[in-house]
């Protein structure tokens, strides 16, 4: 997938809600594939990989507890939502973090975060693009 096809699959989803304060989209192993983000705070090699971590630990939790398989984890704080998506995309899968301010409910952020993974992997399927590129912006 082109560069310029994921910032802009990253920045709608980041325009479509004003409360969305970063979207990243990363490896698996935590390295940072884009950051799109409204200032400067958010660090994309941190997100990147903190998302990564916990989808990690969601999956193991979810094997362990119910033998399943985790698509997603969620945390809440005072300050906001942070959602970490599994994105599937041939032939590898990403991790997808988005991060709201405390004015967005977690299941506002939730779908804003399953609606951008599904976007890019359609986005994926529909033309037939190679994986990003591992340059982090």
């Amino acid at each position: 997938m082109s560069e310029t096809k994921v910032r802009a699959a990253l920045a709608a989803a980041l325009k479509t809600d004003q409360q969305n304060t970063f979207l990243c989209l990363g490896r698996l192993d935590g390295r940072p594939v884009m950051l799109v983000r409204r200032t400067n705070s958010t660090n994309a090699n941190n997100v990147s990989a903190l998302g990564c971590s916990l989808l990690a630990l969601s999956e193991t939790f979810a094997k362990e507890a119910v033998e399943g398989e985790a698509d997603y984890s969620l945390v809440s704080t005072r300050a906001g939502s942070l959602v970490t998506v599994r994105v599937r995309l041939e032939p590898e899968d990403f991790v997808l973090s988005l991060g709201t301010d405390g004015s967005n409910t977690i299941g506002a952020a939730l779908r804003a975060g399953l609606d951008c993974a599904k976007a890019l992997s359609e986005l994926t399927a529909k033309i037939g693009l190679d994986r990003p590129s591992t340059a982090a912006r």
